[in-house]
């Protein structure tokens, strides 16, 4: 067996000096979970130390130390695995990539996702989904990081039977030492009766990072958008999926969406194809104009991004950006040389510390005590339903309505609001589910177990084939922006920006319609 060195105290400084002391761990610092996966027989072993990583240059930095010292390195994700890939057998470091978490970009001319190895399951499942696409690795624990996934060729039941085996995974031959990079680039291809799903073919190269994706667009316009003229261009749903890469339901569910949103229809159904309505004649005559200015206006925004003062935004399925895209375009006609940046949050691992702003439902969950709060609005509460549960079809549902029925939530009672709320449903017979940090999981399975989802109505963007239906009864939650106690000079002028434009009346426009 090969023989490694320990970590001596000037080892220690020179990676604590690589992550900062925040994200280097020693001693009783390390986190006990460190020494194990989720499997016992593959025992319980300590690292001498630990970091926690954020960039590539980061993962090279302290590969170099590593290397040069002789110190044994296990790569960590969210330790999840059952297979012990990243037990520390030798000790020496574990380099944990959970903060490692950026969906990075999308190439959709190309199919081809940009991601971090820190990127759960379950986020880029739900992120591909909003994309049009699918992406079934389900190895069972949804928690678990794509860079685990691929460590460990974990695929699960859901990839083989959609795939029927002929999924395969190619490793460039200069992956074989995973320090040389920590960023993914994912291909997705189209296999089998044109349903879109992802191939794993990743390579660990330095200038992955810096390399431009040709075709990235739809940053601020709807990609239903690019849907409607894929339909246009092909004459039928069934060859603009072809040429999408995408299901004909999944393009036929976005144009229903996006005909829902309008309040008219488009397209004319018939047994010879489709051909445009008046309303979706004129749509085509102007929208692709606004295709042409959101590329203009993604490039001016990345443009004002790579200088000056840089406001960073957490985004998640749950904490989306429903209002602050608005607020910010209007925000950066008076402040053209402030920058935006998003960067995905994790609320089970912690909130990058970078992060400036974080828009949500004020639930009062424990990482939103230590942030300050301005409240834009209140936004009720409903349920969802599957569309043949009869209550689907009602315009409002009481508790009365809901006696008998299985109703699930993933706040047990952070707030006197859904404390209340969930008693009141109690008492009238309901029988209510707490799932505790299940999130999108939760509104996956209910799609199967038709269970009754209690959910605000601002969720109906993320509930895929469900609907979503208000309560009779009035319970409401205050709706806004979270931000740092000490804010910087450019978040507090943002911050300044917006509660003035709602102080007066949204006279530009911008109103609050989350329901």
């Amino acid at each position: 067996m090969a023989t490694y060195n320990k970590i001596t105290p000037e080892i220690a400084a020179r990676l604590r000096a690589v992550v900062g002391e925040r994200r280097f761990f020693e001693k009783e610092d390390i986190d006990p979970n460190y020494a194990h996966d989720e499997m016992p027989i593959y025992g319980k072993y300590m690292p001498d130390a630990a970091v926690d990583v954020e960039s590539t240059e980061e993962v090279s930095e302290i590969m170099k130390i590593c290397s040069a010292n002789k110190i044994p390195v296990t790569v960590r994700g969210a330790g999840t695995g059952l297979v012990g890939g990243c037990v520390p057998l030798a000790g020496g470091l574990v380099l944990c990539t959970r903060r490692m978490n950026k969906i990075l970009g999308y190439d959709m001319d190309n199919l081809v996702v940009r991601i971090q190895p820190g990127v759960l399951l379950k986020d880029l499942a739900a992120d591909a989904l909003e994309h049009g696409l699918m992406y079934p690795p389900d190895p069972g624990e949804k928690t678990a990081t794509v860079g685990g996934n691929i460590a460990t060729n974990a695929g699960g039941g859901a990839l083989q039977k959609v795939t029927t085996g002929n999924v395969f995974c190619h490793v460039h031959s200069s992956c074989k030492r995973i320090w040389r990079s920590a960023t993914y680039i994912i291909h997705i291809f189209r296999l089998l009766l044109n349903f879109s799903l992802f191939i794993i073919v990743f390579d660990f190269i330095q200038y992955s990072e810096r390399c431009n994706l040709p075709g990235e667009r739809g940053f601020m316009v709807d990609p239903k958008l690019n849907t409607f003229f894929a339909v246009v261009n092909a004459g039928s749903f069934t060859k603009a999926a072809s040429a999408l890469f995408m299901t004909p339901s999944a393009v036929l569910h976005q144009i229903r969406s996006l005909e829902k949103e309008l309040g008219t229809e488009l397209f004319l159904r018939s047994a010879k194809g489709v051909k445009l309505s008046p309303s979706g004649s004129y749509l085509e005559a102007h929208g692709r104009e606004l295709l042409r200015l959101d590329t203009e206006l993604r490039r001016e925004i990345q443009a004002i991004s790579s200088k000056g003062e840089r406001i960073c935004i957490g985004t998640s399925m749950l904490e989306k950006c429903r209002l602050l895209y608005d607020l910010w375009m209007l925000f950066s006609e008076e402040e053209k040389t402030c920058g935006i940046e998003m960067v995905n949050i994790d609320m089970m691992h912690g909130i990058p510390e970078k992060t400036d702003l974080i828009e949500s439902l004020n639930s009062g969950v424990p990482w939103m005590r230590e942030w300050s709060f301005l409240e834009i609005c209140r936004v009720p509460f409903g349920c969802s339903f599957v569309h043949d549960h009869p209550l689907a079809q009602r315009e409002r549902v009481s508790f009365e309505d809901l006696r008998g029925e299985t109703v699930r939530s993933i706040n047990g009672g952070t707030c006197d609001t859904i404390i209340t709320l969930l008693e009141l449903l109690r008492k009238n017979g309901a029988n209510v589910v707490v799932s505790y940090g299940e999130g999108m999981n939760m509104f996956w399975e209910s799609a199967f177990t038709r269970d009754v989802q209690l959910v605000p109505l601002c969720f109906h963007d993320i509930l895929i084939n469900m609907k979503v239906v208000p309560l009779e009864q009035s319970f409401m939650l205050p709706y806004g922006i979270f931000y740092r106690q000490s804010p910087s000079e450019a978040v507090q002028r943002f911050l300044d920006f917006v509660a003035q434009t709602y102080g007066k009346g949204n006279p530009r426009g911008i109103v609050p319609v989350l329901t």
